[in-house]
């Protein structure tokens, strides 16, 4: 008696649990158009939450855009060819420190001056250089040096059967520009390009001795293209000289580079990373490539 009624009671589970089945089923085919909208409303909720995000994040960017071209817009606003009242004083004579050869290959020498603007608002738009010597004289070469800033002039490579004597650095031609106060305070000393780390590399045998050094982008400007001048140093003496180049560097970048040396480097010698840009000049900046703004 007890197993009938546990029987009995199995069959009407298992065909309760049937018609619960049958029954959802039914449901769901009965509202199947709730549940086709449904699917598609919260397909537009998640494709009208995504674009939305897209479009913060586009009118953001072209927000930076705008307030950074503003920034190089003020650049030109800043910079006059002549003063504008008759008694600002002229800019002060470029101050040129020694200037010093490096053998770097048999019948090669480097050459280099250090050079130091030391107007705080005029700038140097172009500076045609040369070195010249008993029996030679080097390529002109142009640069541009900023308020308050020191460069190294080099010319590499120049063929001399003897050690130069009587070099010297000759300026050719000099074009100054005057700087507002505002450029110079706010914007010269944020435009900072640096090595974060360098080290020298000895080598034996046919490998040569080479350089390293990682540079940061501190600025918030994409640019072309980075010149660097690389001055290695023993003690107070300058021992060798090279140069350097980074293409499309990065806004917040860090970039690591390189140099191989043709002579052997004294070991021990300190590394000095120059680098080339003129913030005043327009084509230095990468543009976007939907508005060609300067970015």
């Amino acid at each position: 008696m007890l197993e009938n009624n546990q029987k009995l009671r199995s069959t009407e589970n298992t065909e309760y649990r049937e018609s619960f089945r049958l029954r959802a089923g039914y449901w769901i085919l009965d509202n199947r158009e709730f549940f086709r909208k449904l699917a598609i409303t919260i397909f537009v909720i998640f494709d009208m939450a995504l674009l939305t995000i897209m479009l913060i994040f586009y009118i953001n960017y072209i927000s930076a855009n705008k307030k950074q071209n503003t920034i190089i817009e003020t650049f030109a606003m800043k910079v006059t060819a002549f003063p504008s009242w008759s008694n600002r004083e002229g800019p002060r004579d470029l101050k040129i420190e020694d200037t010093e050869y490096v053998k770097s290959a048999n019948n090669k020498y480097d050459f280099v001056s250090l050079v130091e603007n030391k107007n705080k608002n005029w700038y140097i738009k172009s500076l045609d250089y040369m070195f010249v010597w008993d029996g030679g004289k080097s390529e002109i070469k142009t640069i541009a040096i900023l308020p308050n800033e020191k460069k190294y002039l080099l010319a590499l490579n120049e063929i001399n059967h003897s050690n130069p004597s009587r070099l010297k650095l000759d300026i050719v031609s000099i074009e100054w520009e005057w700087v507002g106060d505002e450029f110079v305070a706010e914007v010269m000393d944020k435009n900072k390009i640096e090595a974060v780390r360098t080290e020298l590399f000895s080598g034996s045998g046919i490998v040569l001795d080479r350089t390293e050094y990682v540079i940061k982008n501190n600025t918030i400007y994409n640019l072309w293209n980075v010149n660097f001048n690389i001055v290695l140093y023993q003690g107070s003496k300058i021992v060798g000289l090279n140069r350097g180049f980074i293409e499309k560097f990065y806004a917040d970048e860090t970039r690591l580079t390189e140099n191989v040396w043709i002579q052997k480097l004294p070991s021990g010698s300190r590394i000095v990373v120059d680098p080339e840009i003129n913030f005043l000049d327009r084509d230095s900046y990468i543009p976007t490539p939907t508005t060609g703004e300067i970015k």
